[in-house]
């Protein structure tokens, strides 16, 4: 069950109301290209990433070594399981490159523009590790 409260940025915020579960806070964002809805939180902003990818990005990051098949690591890993599940050669190739990145910091900014921004100097602030913005092990499964 949730309940629904305004939030200071303009989006809702739904709180979830479970006895057992710590309240946490979501924030809805509208995709400006096509409509859809995201709930993501400051801490699990990764769903905006994955909005990206899944509904409007032909480079996805990771692809099947045997057949090319290409989508997110949670997606290729199934695919792999169902697809190729005797052949023990199969594996998960990272195709994540500065360039995809680029090709998808754009993306992330025509879809939610200052939310996508105000996310994007937060990791930059708070994370100084070298490498690339987008991961997706913080995709369910990574």
């Amino acid at each position: 069950m949730f309940a629904c409260n305004g939030s200071p940025n303009g989006g809702d915020v739904l709180r979830r109301k479970t006895p057992s579960r710590k309240a946490e806070d979501s924030i809805k964002a509208t995709c400006k290209v096509c409509g859809h809805d995201v709930m993501y939180s400051p801490q699990r902003t990764w769903n905006l990433m994955r909005h990206v990818w899944i509904m409007h990005q032909s480079s996805k990051p990771n692809q099947c070594s045997i057949c090319g098949y290409s989508h997110i690591k949670p997606y290729v890993r199934k695919h792999i399981e169902s697809q190729h599940k005797h052949d023990s050669n199969a594996t998960i190739i990272d195709l994540k490159s500065p360039e995809l990145e680029a090709e998808w910091s754009q993306l992330l900014d025509q879809c939610f523009g200052v939310t996508y921004r105000k996310w994007k100097h937060h990791k930059e602030d708070t994370q100084h590790t070298g490498g690339l913005l987008f991961d997706d092990d913080e995709l369910r499964g990574g």
